[in-house]
């Protein structure tokens, strides 16, 4: 869902920040493109997932609330 938005990611080792696609993060992980160090992208791929999960909930109650009010 949030595939193409882009976040910055600062290196956990030289400090160099960087844009970054969701997408590549929760499939390739983090990889300075300065230095090479690489970071633990779990706990953000874990994030990104739960608001991806809250996110479609919420369509599903926007969706029930407008067909009850006939939209």
């Amino acid at each position: 869902m949030f595939e193409k938005e882009t976040v910055e990611v600062t290196c956990p080792k030289c400090g160099h920040k960087s844009q970054e696609s969701v997408a590549k993060l929760k499939t390739d992980g983090y990889t300075c493109p300065k230095c090479g160090a690489t970071g633990d992208t779990s706990d953000l791929v874990s994030g990104i997932k739960e608001v991806e999960g809250s996110t479609e909930k919420l369509k599903g109650e926007i969706a029930k609330l407008k067909k009850r009010l006939g939209y």
